[in-house]
């Protein structure tokens, strides 16, 4: 019968030491959940974006062929032939690059994503980002008053999760590696 080799020593205290393992573990543990707190789309890292442009300014100017990031709640989402057009409410970004939807609106914006959008998803209230090129300036309604739109052909978009959507009056929760309850 042959012997098994026996662990290195360094392998055999890091097992016999069951406070050393509760530390590393928990040390990876919280940069894994800070990691997961922290991430947004990265859309911004995109050097060629006017990140000074709003959607209202847009629609004034004209600003065709300028390549923006930006993000709100969503109005509407119509089903077309071959993509979908999110109407969407904008509002400033944060540092991760989700809406701010406590701030004023800066006005509205379509996004025409090329793919079917499930609607279930990129319903009414959800908040996205996005990242595209805008195409045209294009009329419309918001209820019975007429409307100028930029529109956005998004070659990137991002749904946020539905807990990260917050309450019209600026106050939020959210549940992390702590918890915070702020206006």
């Amino acid at each position: 019968m042959v012997p098994s080799p026996s662990p290195p020593p360094a392998l055999v205290n890091a097992m016999s030491d069951p406070a050393r393992v509760a530390v590393t573990t928990a040390a990876l543990l919280t940069v894994l959940l800070l990691g997961a707190c922290t991430s947004g789309p990265r859309f911004l890292q995109d050097e060629q974006v006017n990140t000074a442009l709003i959607a209202t300014d847009a629609a004034q100017q004209a600003a065709i062929g300028e390549r923006v990031v930006w993000g709100g709640r969503i109005i509407d989402n119509r089903s077309l032939e071959d993509g979908s057009l999110l109407e969407v409410l904008a509002y400033p970004l944060d540092r991760n690059e989700a809406p701010r939807t406590e701030r004023s609106a800066q006005g509205r914006f379509l996004v025409l994503h090329d793919g079917f959008l499930e609607p279930e998803d990129y319903h009414r209230d959800r908040l996205v980002t996005a990242r595209g090129t805008i195409t045209e300036i294009t009329e419309g309604q918001v209820g019975e008053a007429d409307y100028t739109f930029p529109l956005v052909e998004a070659d990137g978009l991002h749904l946020w999760p539905a807990e990260t959507a917050r309450a019209g009056d600026g106050s939020r929760v959210r549940i992390g590696v702590g918890i915070h309850i702020s206006r």
